[in-house]
């Protein structure tokens, strides 16, 4: 149980400054939010109102060491995303709670909570939002720093090989990437801030829940200055629209603590 409680530990941390770093990941397809013209709003095609990911395994690549856990992730459109970290079934060690306001996490294991809000991820040169950590987990395009829906006109669009076809977008000193695939499946994205920041998400083995094209693997490469950290993503089971609890509660017995007393601490 000790060596279960640190891995998770570690994947906790991890995940974590994942988030607050500028990422987040999973993923549904849908080529047409490109499409869209005129019209910064969602495609038909691609409405859900709840999204649960049943079954997944974290894996976190750290240096030589690779760590594993169980766990699921829930989705309430334009709301909240909630991550469970759990090495067994119903055994909860951590939980990610991602909403309008910004990034919580709940450690169970040591009563403690962290929560960072976007103006404070902005205030570090972090410009993140809800919605773009819900496109990174529904594998649709996001607009870094923006709070609306992109178009076609926000990107220039090149084919490249085998009938792909790369999406780009340039904004100062930001850079977007995005690949879809012969099949109109969005395979790969990436971010970059500067030389100070990059990030780099791969999704692969797409399957169908119902008339959308989800993958069962997804990986996520970060790095900032020498820190560098891979962590991936096994879908196993998918269900859309199915009534799920998303209230979150914190015990009156569990501490709050800084993101810096967190990542000094594990």
């Amino acid at each position: 149980m000790k060596n279960i409680k640190y891995v998770v530990i570690a994947l906790g941390a991890v995940m974590l400054s994942l988030l607050t770093s500028c990422s987040a990941k999973k993923s549904v397809n849908n080529t047409d939010t490109v499409a869209v013209e005129n019209q910064r709003v969602a495609p038909d095609s691609d409405v859900f109102r709840t999204l649960t990911i049943e079954k997944a395994s974290f894996k976190l690549l750290l240096a030589e060491t690779v760590m594993n856990s169980g766990g699921t992730i829930k989705i309430a459109r334009d709301s909240v995303i909630i991550c469970s970290i759990m090495p067994m079934p119903g055994m909860e060690f951590f939980r990610f709670v991602i909403n309008k306001k910004g990034v919580l996490l709940i450690n169970r294991v040591d009563k403690k909570y962290v929560e960072v809000t976007y103006d404070e991820m902005r205030s570090k040169g972090m410009a993140l939002n809800y919605k773009a950590f819900e496109a990174m987990f529904t594998n649709r395009l996001f607009l870094y720093g923006k709070d609306c829906f992109p178009i076609a006109s926000d990107f220039s669009v090149a084919e490249v090989n085998n009938g792909a076809i790369q999406l780009v977008r340039t904004d100062g000193d930001v850079l977007q990437e995005f690949v879809y695939n012969a099949d109109k499946q969005l395979v790969s994205g990436n971010l970059s801030v500067g030389s100070t920041y990059a990030s780099h998400w791969k999704y692969e083995d797409f399957f169908q829940v119902g008339a959308v094209s989800f993958p069962h693997d997804i990986n996520l490469t970060i790095q900032s200055g020498v820190y560098s950290r891979t962590i991936g993503i096994h879908v196993d089971k998918v269900s859309l629209d199915k009534d799920r609890n998303f209230e979150v509660k914190i015990p009156a017995t569990y501490k709050q603590i800084t993101m810096k007393e967190f990542v000094e601490t594990y």
